[in-house]
């Protein structure tokens, strides 16, 4: 995997934390990350970035979670 889409998966990752996370405090780290890897991307990246996020939390599809689950 190469770093472009690590910073993707990451991007995806932190905003799904800071869309569903349990407590605000940990929105706001989710958004904390989002920011630094945000910084990697274009407009029209992070709009895709945030859309990916969303079908994966309304799809309930983690992929990094079930992989890192089976280590």
């Amino acid at each position: 995997m190469n770093t472009q889409t690590q910073h993707r998966n990451n991007l995806i990752t932190s905003l799904m934390l800071a869309i569903s996370a349990p407590t605000d405090e940990l929105a706001m780290e989710g958004a904390a990350a989002a920011e630094v890897f945000a910084k990697y991307f274009s407009k029209a990246e992070l709009e895709s970035a945030k859309s990916e996020a969303l079908v994966r939390l309304e799809t309930n599809h983690y992929p990094l979670r079930s992989r890192s689950a089976a280590l």
